[in-house]
């Protein structure tokens, strides 16, 4: 039993050791997010063939935009106005030069708090820049269609829902399969 538990182990610690001292797209297969690093220096890397501009993280496999605040503020959806809502900007994010961004669900976005920690709630020695505010989920409320989820990390972390029509921050994710889009 010993020798087939080290098996298994020594592969995924080779590759996850290859990835970080790499810095490349290559992921790790995990296929669940069970794996719990406390350390952002070890959970997230930041991705040389994405320009320096995207951060894999370990734990989930999800490639994020390093810059939180590059985007800046929008309505979750387009408006009469014509402006670009959260969801179409990062369907049209080309980051590396590379497309295939998308809004986040809440469970993935939520996945990147560090409940511990505060200002912001995000694990030390993480490599993301620009994080501050509230952030849009691609996730509806179930209780009312005109609403969606955001997630906090400045001060402390929080998960509300709120209008779709105010604008708040964006942060694009990639890669994985996105999830429920209500609850």
């Amino acid at each position: 039993m010993e020798a087939r538990r080290r098996s298994v182990v020594a592969p995924a610690i080779a590759g996850l050791l290859a990835t970080l001292f790499s810095g490349s797209a290559a992921a790790i297969d995990l296929r669940s997010w069970d794996l719990n690093i406390h350390s952002g220096v070890f959970r997230f890397v930041v991705q040389r063939d994405f320009g320096d501009l995207a951060v894999l993280d370990i734990e989930t496999q999800l490639l994020w935009t390093r810059d939180a605040g590059f985007i800046g503020q929008r309505e979750w959806s387009s408006n009469a106005a014509g402006q670009t809502g959260a969801r179409e900007v990062c369907a049209n994010l080309v980051v590396g030069n590379r497309g295939g961004w998308r809004l986040p669900s809440l469970h993935e976005l939520s996945s990147l708090a560090d409940t511990a920690r505060e200002d912001p709630t995000l694990s030390p020695g993480n490599p993301f820049q620009n994080v501050f505010g509230s952030y849009w989920t691609a996730t509806t409320s179930a209780k009312d269609e005109t609403k969606a989820w955001v997630v906090a990390f400045r001060a402390t972390y929080g998960a509300n829902e709120i209008s779709k029509d105010i604008p708040v921050s964006v942060w694009c994710v990639r890669g994985g399969v996105p999830g429920p889009d209500k609850y």
